[in-house]
């Protein structure tokens, strides 16, 4: 097991060391930092730069080292916590990053336990109803929810609020221990626009998964046994399918991740994906890199704790060189979501 994990970790920090290698190239090709400094705060006009002014400007962004020395000086100062000054502020970019955490730490547990309390047994108690009404009507609805864009549910449910019932969501970020129902009402909507795709995305692996179990021997000698008692055939088959319903969730993260940033510009929460989206107006690329290097973390670490999870769940998984997100690729393969 000890080796186990230290694969799965060295095979994360392999991964955060390419993203971050991308996301250093990508900006320094795509953003032209002279550009973003020299730049009027009203009316969003270039100044006309000296030969003189563009050299202090990549002198105090230090871009006029070699490029590996830029790297390794900002990599290192992320992993440090110094992660440098806002192009147009001159503030420190983690001081401006730590207050606006919480929100968006909040937001994804919500919409990422809506997706576990709907989608896994929705999913199994589709895959005991197979054929039935419920199951189709269920995988209708999950179909339908995975193809409409969480954007435009956002800004229809946005609408829908204002137009019909003059309802619109209060500004910024209220902490759940200063008013827990505010706080609540607050991220409900949010959480509810991310969580209900994720949990469409869950039940329809889930009903796959439940099936290859459903269809073994022994349950099947269960269910002819006991027709009546429905509720143990469920607990017998909600046990066997945890390790992949870990998994699915894990194929669920990346998405909800991604979608805070809508969310947040959308319902105008003071998070962290807010900070992002207005770093990416102004070109702040420091506020940029630091943020999109910190998202990116952030799933490659839960991938690899769900990874070092189901193989403490899983002990086949471990004696395969493959990943159990590998092993059970097939949950996300849409023929089988039927």
């Amino acid at each position: 097991m000890t080796r186990y994990i230290a694969q799965r970790l060295l095979a994360g920090l392999l991964t955060a060391f390419i993203v971050s290698l991308l996301i250093f190239v990508w900006l320094r090709i795509v953003v032209d930092p002279e550009l973003a400094v020299a730049v009027e705060p009203i009316g969003g006009r270039s100044l006309l730069l000296t030969e003189e002014q563009r050299w202090a400007i990549r002198e105090s962004l230090g871009l006029n080292a070699p490029p590996y020395m830029q790297y390794f000086r900002w990599a290192g100062g992320w992993l440090s916590g110094e992660w440098g000054e806002s192009l147009l502020s001159s503030e420190s970019i983690w001081e401006h990053f730590t207050p606006k955490l919480p929100a968006t730490l909040q937001l994804v547990a919500m919409a990422q336990a809506i997706a576990v309390l709907v989608g896994i047994p929705a999913g199994v108690f589709m895959a005991l109803k197979r054929h039935s009404w419920i199951d189709i009507l269920g995988r209708a609805v999950s179909r339908i929810s995975l193809a409409l864009p969480v954007f435009w549910t956002a800004t229809l449910l946005l609408v829908a609020g204002l137009r019909v019932y003059d309802w619109s969501p209060k500004v910024g970020y209220i902490p759940p221990l200063e008013d827990p129902m505010e706080n609540l009402i607050m991220l409900f909507w949010p959480a509810l626009v991310l969580g209900i795709p994720a949990a469409a995305a869950v039940s329809l692996m889930m009903r796959s998964s439940a099936l290859s179990v459903l269809r073994q021997d022994h349950v099947q000698a269960m269910s002819v046994s006991e027709p009546d008692h429905s509720a143990a055939v469920f607990l017998h088959t909600l046990r066997y399918v945890l390790a992949p319903a870990a998994v699915i969730l894990a194929l669920t993260f990346p998405a909800i991740v991604g979608g805070v940033l809508l969310m947040e510009r959308v319902f105008w929460l003071d998070g962290v994906g807010h900070l992002l989206a207005e770093a990416l107006n102004q070109r702040n690329y420091p506020v940029v890199e630091s943020l999109a290097l910190f998202f990116a973390v952030w799933v490659i670490a839960a991938n690899a704790l769900v990874d070092i999870l189901c193989g403490w769940l899983d002990a086949n998984a471990r004696s395969t060189r493959k990943s159990p997100r590998e092993e059970w690729d097939h949950l996300a393969n849409p023929v089988r979501l039927v």
